[in-house]
Order: structure tokens, then sequence, then C-alpha cells
């Protein structure tokens, strides 16, 4: 019993978010020459840091990061595209992260990183009501930020599928998969993160220039510390894919659909 006590107890940290591996570092903001490295999440803090660093000299960003404010991620968006910046991905590059990405003028994924998704208009919606409840925000801000964001998707003829799908095919991971639900809800990241293939990116419009992604969709291949945080899964993973999603899902992989 005694045991079995300390087995739990030293296994309780890596699933609460407790331990070395799954406490976020500081960001880190650092200028090479002509790069920008960034690690961190997606701030509006951020945005000023780039805004005071991009020089015409500045040739690329190369970011890491869990995600944070989708209305920040545009801002940094507008950065990339208006100074024309590669954006290189260094490791995971989750949510708000992965809404930006389509920005640079050349796009590369690094072995070990990844692109992941979770979030569509439903979510913002929802989010923005919450903001404008609270009094965060005021309807002029929100319709100035909706008419960025739109503006953005346009320009790099990404489609909104990719976000409605990964919405979808979220939910069914939640659904077909309750123990990952709840080591999710233990280790602070509740909501699973869908990797979709460079295949299904290029059908919804977004063209990656170098692409890394784990062989056979092996997630297994990844980092052991980008992976002990949210649930990452691919379309592979799942038994069913869910109806309503486009035909991009699983280009290349064929899953079952439901």
């Amino acid at each position: 019993m005694r045991s079995m006590t300390r087995l739990l107890l030293s296994v309780l940290p890596l699933l609460t978010g407790c331990s070395y591996f799954l406490q976020p570092p500081p960001p880190s903001f650092e200028v090479k020459g002509t790069q920008i490295a960034y690690d961190g999440p997606i701030t509006s803090a951020f945005l000023m840091q780039l805004l005071e660093a991009v020089t015409p000299e500045t040739t690329e960003l190369m970011i890491r990061s869990s995600g944070g404010d989708g209305h920040a991620a545009y801002r940094i968006a507008e950065v990339i595209q208006n100074h024309r910046l590669k954006v290189t991905v260094t490791g995971p590059c989750i949510s708000a992260c992965s809404m930006l990405f389509p920005a640079g003028q050349k796009k590369t994924v690094l072995p070990g990183g990844y692109l992941g998704y979770h979030w569509n208009n439903q979510t913002r919606t929802e989010t923005t009501a919450e903001r404008l409840r609270i009094g965060e925000a005021s309807a002029f801000q929100v319709a100035l930020e909706r008419e960025v964001e739109d503006s953005f998707n346009a320009s790099v003829g990404v489609r909104q599928a990719l976000y409605d799908d990964a919405w979808l095919l979220v939910q069914a991971r939640l659904n077909q998969h309750p123990v990952a639900r709840w080591l999710s809800a233990l280790r602070g990241d509740p909501i699973p993160v869908w990797i979709p293939t460079p295949e299904e990116l290029a059908c919804y419009g977004l063209h990656v220039d170098e692409f890394w992604f784990p062989q056979a969709g092996d997630l297994q291949q990844l980092p052991f510390r980008f992976r002990i945080g949210p649930d990452l899964f691919t379309s592979r993973d799942l038994r069913t894919v869910p109806k309503g999603t486009s035909t991009c899902v699983g280009t290349g992989m064929m899953p079952s659909r439901g």
C-alpha cells in the first residue's frame, strides 16, 4: 500500500502540471541579426516587443508558442505581412500561434515542431460575448477586431473550414476518448489539440514551404517535453471522423468517416 501511495505521489505532479517539464518558462525574445526568436505566449506584450525590434533588415520570425490572445495574433500577423517576414516554427505552435503562421512570406516547420488547432468561429463568438458582458471590450473594438481577422483570413487564402473542422474533431476526440479528457483536465489543458498533416493543410489552402511531420503520424516522435501538456492527436487517431467535417479531413490518411 505504501509503495502504491509513493508511486501515485510521484506521478501526480506530472499529471497536474506541477513538474519541472510542465512549468512554462518565462517568455524569451531575442534578436539574432536578421532573425527574431520568440518562445512564449501570444500576447499584446509580444506584439509591442516585435514592433520595437523589427527593422527593414529583419527577415525571419522563429517562434514556439502554446497559444494565447487571438486578437494579438492577428495584429502580429499584420506586422509579419507588412515586413514580409519568414515564419519558422521551432516547437509547438498551437491555437493563436497557428493563426498567425499563414502570414509568413515563407512558412517552415522544423523537425520536432508542429501546428495545432482547436478553435473556430463558434468559440470566438462565445469569447467575444463574454468580453462584452464583463466590459473588457466595447462593441466598436470588437467590430474592429473582427474586421482585422476577416481581412487577414481572406488575404492568406486559408479556408474557414480548417478552424470549423478543428472544433468538430476536438469534440469527437473528447467523446471517443474519455480518458484523454480526464488526463488533459488534470494537466491543466482540457481541450485536445488536432495536428493536421501537410496534405490536410494544403487542402484548406495553407501551403507550407518546408514541413516536418511525424512519420506515419506517430506523435511519439515529438520531443517528450512537447507531448506532456495538451492531448495531441491526428485524424488517424480518431475511431471515426464526425459528420459535418469537410473532405479535407483525412487527406492522405483515409480514416473512416462517421
